[in-house]
Parts: C-alpha cells; sequence; structure tokens
C-alpha cells in the first residue's frame, strides 16, 4: 500500500473515532450559549479532529504525485523557530503571573508574528491586538476563567 492509502485509511479511522467523540458528547450534554455543559468541550474536540481527517481524506484523493519531503527536523532553520517556539510558550506561562494574561498574550502572538512568520507592522499590530481582545473575551466572560492580574492589575 502507497503512502496515499495508508494516509486514507488513518483517516478514516480517525473520522470513526471523532464521530464517536461526538455522539458521546452530545449524551453528556453541550449545554446552552452562557452555560456550557460537561460535553461542549469534548464535542469541540471530536469535531476538530473529524475536521482534520476530513482534510486528510480528501487531500489523499488527488492525483497530483509530491516528491519526498524531508523531515522537519533536518532544516536548521525550523529547528531553530521551533526551539524559539517553545521557549516563548515557556516565558508566556511564567509572564503570566507577572505580565497578566493580557500583556503577556499580547506579547507573544506579536513575537510569533513578527519572528517566526515575519509579516508587516500593521499586520502584527492588528493581529495582536484583536487576538488577544478576543481571547480575554471569550475566556473571561464566556468560559468564565479566572487570570492573573499581573502588575497592571
Amino acid at each position: 500500500m502507497n503512502k496515499a492509502g495508508k494516509d486514507r485509511w488513518s483517516a478514516v479511522v480517525w473520522m470513526a473515532a471523532a464521530i464517536g467523540i461526538c455522539f458521546g458528547s452530545i449524551q453528556l450534554s453541550l449545554g446552552e450559549l452562557h452555560r456550557p455543559g460537561p460535553g461542549l468541550f469534548s464535542f469541540l474536540a471530536g469535531s476538530v479532529l473529524g475536521l482534520f481527517s476530513l482534510i486528510v481524506f480528501l487531500g489523499t484523493l488527488k492525483n497530483t504525485v509530491q516528491g519526498e519531503r524531508k523531515a522537519f527536523w533536518t532544516n536548521p532553520q525550523r529547528r531553530s523557530k521551533m526551539l524559539y517556539v517553545v521557549i516563548a510558550l515557556f516565558l508566556y506561562v511564567i509572564g503570566m503571573n507577572y505580565l497578566g494574561f493580557f500583556l503577556s498574550t499580547l506579547l507573544l502572538l506579536g513575537f510569533l508574528l513578527k519572528k517566526i512568520d515575519p509579516q508587516p507592522w500593521s499586520v502584527v499590530l492588528s493581529v495582536s491586538i484583536s487576538g488577544t481582545m478576543i481571547f480575554y473575551l471569550i475566556f473571561k466572560y464566556w468560559l468564565d476563567v479566572p487570570f492573573p492580574k499581573g502588575m497592571l492589575g
């Protein structure tokens, strides 16, 4: 069996798992918009898994044969970017206690957009600010997650 065939079968298996997760989550109750139920998170996770497996399955249906790609870790530039991301996430977790959610998330998104995948400053600022505000609204007001205040209060 070739690579496309193996990918197709694994996508089918993961799609079946995603469907099972979603059905089990519905039985737990998804809740309402302002009162999420115990099955909401697993339903969302199952939906994302199903979406990704569908993307992989549809990708195997293409008749174009691509050349073999090199492994991710053999490229030194990618290796250093991965190291930067891991360090940035580590500092983000530590810095959240001192800087608070808003400032540390803003800095993390700005760093990722400027250093890892270089973007113009207009994109960096607009995506960092809007992304941080959207994450804050979702976690603070919809999911009611308490955040450390940081030095800004």
